[in-house]
């Protein structure tokens, strides 16, 4: 089991800046928190990474959605989630940012 993701949670882009992804649905909480879901990845913005070519979105999300847990008809992001940037892979989760749910 692995840690649901919510607005609460931080990401880190493969030069090591941290950023967080702004939730799409209102459905779901958890902590007082939206729930991320695959979707929200999409496209996100990194505004943080200040090298000289930074990373300026998430292209990709290769591993980390659920296989159990949905919100509408979108996969719930885990925290063994990771992908690619524009610039780079292997952006990942620094912190989920809440211990209360796990999902498969």
């Amino acid at each position: 089991m692995a840690a649901v993701l919510t607005a609460a949670s931080i990401l880190q882009c493969p030069h090591g800046f941290p950023f967080t992804v702004l939730p799409s649905q209102q459905l779901f909480t958890v902590d007082g928190q939206f729930v991320l879901v695959g979707g929200d990845l999409t496209n996100a913005p990194i505004t943080s990474c200040t090298v000289q070519v930074p990373c300026k979105n998430i292209t990709s999300v290769t591993v980390g959605l659920s296989t159990t847990f949905e919100i509408g008809e979108d996969q719930v992001v885990l925290d063994t989630a990771t992908g690619a940037t524009n610039a780079l892979v292997g952006w990942r989760v620094q912190s989920a940012g809440q211990l209360k749910m796990e999902a498969a």
